[in-house]
């Protein structure tokens, strides 16, 4: 019965690509060296066999043209003449095929000439796909055979780039750069390194981690692969990529306005539903998101609007802000955070494509149904509280900046999501927006731009005021509820009050003083 292999799951990967570690790449390298050949570039090896197939074919065509006109002649003596010029005619002819069918086998297998563009995933294994006519195989690993699975760092060249394509002075010249990688080893010791750089969709890097953890041996040492879908660094997602789209991009913008239902993105991969919020600067929509393996997903897509290319600098400005706020949600993993799937750059745009959250806002949820009740506001504030504290604990710790009613999100089983980080810092000087924020929530040291967790910490307490009241805080105000509701006990009154207290020195320290504060307010609720 023959057996059919499982479908699939192709990675797309930047070509262009090779490893500096790969033994033919050095041998090659080495020749070139030695014979002061340029074969750094693909023109320059394309050139050379050129030379080679040229050469040979007239040798045998000259020793054809010999031998059919020995045998036209009525002198014999050139008869034995021409048959040795026919045996060496054909022993250069096998020569030739021998030897160019051994480079292009070495080329296409080492990924030097002809580079990979696509990363096959299945149940059988991990093959990696030339670019080359019909997706020449590179290489194939079957799982069974896999030895070990770990992130490492090697050299790698671009053979598409200016230095590499002009071949000026060939290999030696080219500058590599020493980037991470996906090391995959085999049981007979051969390597298959996959740049992660290369792989640009984060999406794809989770598939990627998933099929390892899946299908790879239990005995393969896979823990440290969890890093590749963990986007650490700025320089793991393309941005080059998108840098070259957003600022060298000739073509004329396209949408002039919102886009409308139905439109395509990324080449079919979204499709635009509706727009539910947005500003100025852009819209956010909901979209479904079709992933490798065929699934329909619905996510969130939260636009920029470019500034046109005669406004360069403002352009580079707006996609400074966006790689900054890419940087800042790679960083946060809490189930209270809205995700971060994916990014990138079309018709002068750039798109977050972020988790889709259903449910209500919380300035929704108080117009509607009115202001909560004590133990409800304090359910939420718990929530709210656990992850600010999970931010500032971070190192370099992570300010919101634009805790607010319209921010938080209530979904069903009570649950909570912490949306909007257009405005946040991560401590280290990175600030997605100088001196941004709803007013009314903002403490007086963020208008003067002295950033801290103590700015959440009076945002928090602005909440929780309007959660209980159903009214806005009045900017730089300390609130009392006591104001409004005589109901609240005087515990959670007060803690609101040390919250938005308008001096650093008078306002709570810490988000978990505030949490340890309703928990006991908590506690004392359920013994009542």
């Amino acid at each position: 019965m023959k057996t059919v292999s499982s479908p699939e799951i192709c990675l797309r990967y930047q070509h262009g690509v090779s490893d500096l570690v790969d033994p033919y790449f050095q041998a090659l390298a080495l020749r070139q060296r030695i014979s002061g050949r340029d074969m750094g570039s693909m023109k320059s090896r394309i050139g050379i066999w050129a030379v080679m197939l040229t050469s040979y074919n007239s040798i045998a065509l000259a020793t054809a043209t010999i031998y059919c006109t020995s045998r036209l002649t009525p002198f014999a003596p050139i008869g034995p003449v021409a048959d040795v010029c026919v045996m060496l005619g054909f022993i250069l002819l096998t020569l030739e095929f021998y030897a160019v069918g051994r480079l292009l086998h070495r080329a296409i297998k080492y990924d030097t000439f002809f580079p990979i563009k696509q990363v096959g995933l299945s149940a059988d294994g991990v093959r990696t796909l030339s670019s080359f006519m019909s997706r020449w195989e590179k290489s194939f690993f079957k799982w069974q055979d896999i030895s070990s699975i770990k992130i490492s760092s090697a050299d790698f060249v671009d053979l598409n780039s200016d230095n590499g394509a002009t071949g000026v002075k060939g290999i030696s010249a080219m500058k590599p750069k020493h980037e991470p990688c996906l090391e995959i080893r085999d049981i007979k010791n051969r390597v298959m390194r996959l740049r992660l750089s290369a792989i640009r969709s984060i999406e794809e890097r989770r598939v990627l981690v998933d099929m390892i953890r899946k299908y790879a041996r239990q005995s393969v040492q896979k823990d440290d692969v969890a890093q590749i879908a963990q986007v650490s660094k700025i320089q793991d997602i393309a941005f080059t990529q998108l840098w070259s789209n957003a600022l060298q991009s000739n073509m004329p913008r396209l949408a002039k306005a919102p886009l409308c239902p139905s439109t395509l993105l990324q080449e079919g991969r979204f499709l635009v539903k509706e727009q539910f919020g947005g500003g100025g600067q852009g819209a956010i929509y909901s979209a479904e998101m079709l992933s490798n393996t065929g699934e329909i997903t619905v996510v969130a897509l939260k636009e920029y609007v470019l500034p046109d290319l005669e406004h360069i600098f403002d352009r580079k400005r707006a996609i400074e802000q966006f790689e900054r706020e890419v940087h800042l949600l790679t960083r946060l993993d809490h189930p209270s955070i809205v995700k971060l799937i994916d990014a990138f750059v079309e018709d002068h745009r750039a798109y977050l494509v972020m988790q889709y959250v259903s449910g209500e806002t919380v300035r929704d949820k108080v117009k509607n149904n009115g202001p909560m009740s004590e133990q409800e506001a304090i359910s939420v504030s718990l929530k709210l509280c656990d992850v600010l504290s999970f931010m500032h604990r971070l190192e370099p710790q992570v300010v919101h900046l634009d805790v607010a009613p319209d921010n938080i999100i209530m979904g069903q089983k009570d649950s909570l999501t912490l949306v909007d980080f257009n405005t946040s810092s991560d401590g280290s000087g990175l600030r997605t927006k100088l001196i941004a924020g709803k007013q009314r929530y903002m403490s007086p040291e963020q208008f003067r731009n002295e950033i801290s967790p103590s700015c959440d910490i009076y945002a928090l307490g602005c909440t929780m005021y309007m959660m209980l009241t159903g009214i806005e805080p009045e900017p730089l105000t300390k609130c009392d509820v006591r104001s409004v509701r005589s109901d609240v006990s005087d515990s959670l009154v007060k803690c609101i009050a040390q919250a938005t207290g308008l001096e650093l020195e008078q306002r709570t320290p810490s988000v978990e003083n505030i949490e340890s504060v309703l928990r006991s307010l908590l506690k004392t609720e359920v013994r009542s």
